[in-house]
């Protein structure tokens, strides 16, 4: 049970994600938002470990940890600069592809059987991302201008995410939650840190909504992936996946809410669309984890 309440608290904090960047955009760049979010994740997961006395073991060599840290690293830079030149809310593209990927790591990588209902799944989150991207437009215009390049950096986004949560699954038995992720942060400070001084650029004037948005992103990163870790040991992957991803409904939300942006009964169908074929997706490992819970 401890599981999944660790991945419905991180669902809630993923999808705060979009609004800060909104946020922070107003005064860095997407790179810079990009080192924020690890540099300030790595802080608060290192207080987590020294007020929980856990010992501070880094690992940074390993095909397994470069593999996650590469795939974390294409996902926040292509998320941030999306996000930054578009809507809050252009997160959610990601998430289906987060699942779609997941899905076939475990097919091609993991040796696991799909079934026709989880090739209906994929064949509707890749749907409702279509959906999502026409949103009424003239079929003329999908390809032309700045839309279809953002869409496409959210899949980038999302297949690089997936990755890095295939990364995480393969270590969490070899290290623990902590190390695991501050491992990773540390490495990922250091590649997006390096170009910074010959390419990152203010926005605009400092304001505290901006600090406190770099600051939530780093509260999402430090903690949030330490609890999908964590949920991850008890709770099968596809399900962790599936959860999280109704984070887009909270994130819509919030768009709404807080920006005013313009949430299209297109996107609203898309968004409904990709959710029914994430779920479809997951069935087999949804309706396989209370049996195997029974057991125990």
């Amino acid at each position: 049970m401890i599981g999944y309440i660790y991945t419905v608290i991180a669902t809630v904090l993923f999808s705060l994600i979009g609004a800060a960047v909104t946020l922070a955009k107003t005064w860095v760049s997407s790179d810079i938002i990009a080192f924020s979010r690890f540099f300030f994740g790595a802080i608060f997961l290192l207080l987590y470990m020294l007020i929980a006395r856990k010992k501070i073991s880094l690992r940074l060599i390993g095909g397994a940890i470069w593999f996650g840290v590469v795939c974390k690293c294409v996902n926040y830079l292509t998320e941030n600069y999306a996000i930054s030149h578009g809507y809050s809310f252009g997160g959610i593209i990601s998430w289906p592809m987060q699942c779609v990927t997941v899905l076939l790591f475990s097919l091609f990588f993991l040796h696991e059987k799909i079934t026709p209902r989880a090739i209906a799944g994929v064949v509707l989150c890749i749907a409702g991302v279509a959906v999502i991207s026409w949103n009424g437009r003239p079929l003329g215009e999908i390809f032309e201008g700045s839309g279809f390049l953002y869409t496409m950096l959210m899949v980038v986004a999302g297949i690089g995410a997936g990755c890095f949560t295939m990364a995480q699954r393969m270590l969490v038995g070899k290290m623990d939650s902590c190390n695991l992720n501050l491992s990773m942060f540390v490495l990922c400070i250091l590649i997006t840190g390096a170009p910074l001084p010959f390419t990152s650029e203010f926005q605009g004037p400092f304001s505290w909504s901006a600090l406190g948005g770099l600051l939530i992103l780093g509260f999402v990163t430090g903690i949030a992936f330490l609890l999908t870790a964590e949920a991850m040991k008890t709770v099968p992957v596809f399900i962790v996946t599936t959860i999280q991803s109704s984070c887009v409904l909270l994130t819509l939300l919030w768009a709404v809410i807080f920006f005013r942006e313009p949430v299209t009964a297109y996107i609203l169908t898309g968004t409904a669309v990709f959710l029914i074929g994430m779920i479809l997706v997951n069935w087999k490992a949804m309706k396989k984890a209370p049996a195997e819970e029974k057991t125990e």
